[in-house]
């Protein structure tokens, strides 16, 4: 599988809500934030927050899952079935 180099791009947008103070102070305060990229952690408390997704949330939250699949699938590599 060396000889084969898959490079895909995912884009994902995320639209979030006008945030009141409290909304902000508690996002802040919750510390789910710290050491994620944009600020935020989608499968935790700013999910509240987020109004629209334009594409795969699994893009947003690290792994394209769909694209993997499709990835695996043509070097040969299927998940085995049960």
């Amino acid at each position: 599988y060396r000889d084969k180099m898959i490079l895909k791009q995912a884009f994902a947008v995320v639209k979030f809500k006008q945030l009141t103070t409290l909304e902000i102070a508690f996002h802040l305060e919750c510390g789910e934030w710290q050491g994620k990229a944009g600020g935020y952690s989608l499968q935790g408390y700013a999910n509240a927050f987020v109004e629209k997704i334009i594409g795969s949330d699994t893009t947003i939250i690290g792994l394209n899952l769909n694209q993997a699949h499709k990835a695996l699938c043509s070097l040969g590599l299927y998940p085995k079935s049960n």
